[in-house]
């Protein structure tokens, strides 16, 4: 990279900073997402929840279990990293929808066909690149 940099006429302090920020925000997005993902486990396993799928039963479905939330939150960790970034770099909502259409698709697949997270695809996707553009730009996020 520094070499790189000497080519270009770029002090190679620059580019380790670029380096660095570039590493921070990777590692932001994947800290992002990992809290997403647990949020999502943490909620398939609260029980009792009446209704609703948990590991000790199915509640009232009939079409889905534990484990098709498992594989689907599985096909999700992905997205949530993904969508982060594109929040950080401010892309236009059209492409945060692609980013959520995509991972509707590959949940769709890896459960069979089964919605198990299509509102958490879109709510807490949209939160993750609200965070990620907080994050970039420097504004401080807060619980109230």
């Amino acid at each position: 990279m520094k070499q790189l940099a000497r080519a270009a006429n770029i002090p190679s302090s620059d580019v380790d900073d670029s380096d660095r920020v570039a590493a921070s925000l990777r590692a932001f997005c994947l800290r992002t997402a990992i809290f997403a993902i647990r949020s999502l486990h943490a909620e398939l396993v609260l029980y009792p929840k009446p209704g609703l799928v948990s590991p000790i039963d199915n509640g009232s479905h009939t079409d889905m279990d534990a484990d098709v939330f498992m594989r689907s939150l599985f096909s999700l960790r992905h997205y949530f990293i993904q969508i982060t970034h594109a929040g950080a770099q401010a892309v236009p909502f059209s492409v945060l929808k692609e980013l959520g259409v995509q991972a509707e698709r590959r949940m769709l697949t890896a459960t069979g066909g089964i919605n198990t997270h299509r509102g958490a695809i879109f709510s807490l996707g949209l939160l993750c690149a609200a965070t990620g553009y907080c994050h970039a730009h420097a504004l401080s996020l807060s619980a109230i």
